[in-house]
């Protein structure tokens, strides 16, 4: 067994860091993805046109209430599944309230992919990024 206090309890806790610490990073990274797009695109209609400052201070706050919030109120595939709920519920218990940024995560994810894979299709990001490849990798090795 590998429960606590027995001589594989360290090989346990390695087990449950490498089930619950991938799904963190996911969520961190598809967040700040997400708030970075969403930011940017209101920071280009600010420019564009003139939008009183209070204005743009609750438009922000309220993508970024509805980035939080309607995720976690939607009920899609993944997040209703069964195996899913149960990971959640045993994520709780080890981490608390992280257990609400996986939820979020496993509701929005299914959300968000098919709309960065249309998006990749209509500018072709992967294709025009190996036409960049050589460039890049020369400004890192001038940098």
């Amino acid at each position: 067994m590998l429960a606590n206090g027995t001589k594989d309890e360290a090989l346990g806790k390695q087990y449950i860091k490498s089930v619950i610490i991938p799904p963190i990073a996911m969520l961190f990274s598809l967040f700040f993805a997400v708030l970075n797009m969403v930011f940017l695109t209101m920071r280009v209609m600010y420019l564009s046109i003139t939008v009183p400052k209070v204005m743009q201070l609750v438009l922000s706050f309220a993508l970024f209430v509805a980035i939080i919030i309607l995720p976690l109120q939607l009920k899609n595939g993944l997040g209703s599944n069964l195996i899913a709920n149960y990971f959640v519920k045993s994520v709780s218990k080890d981490i608390g309230n992280t257990s609400l940024g996986v939820r979020w995560l496993m509701n929005f994810q299914p959300i968000v992919y098919p709309v960065g894979k249309l998006l990749e299709g209509k500018i072709d990001l992967i294709y025009n990024f190996k036409n960049l490849q050589g460039e890049v990798i020369w400004v890192t090795k001038v940098l």
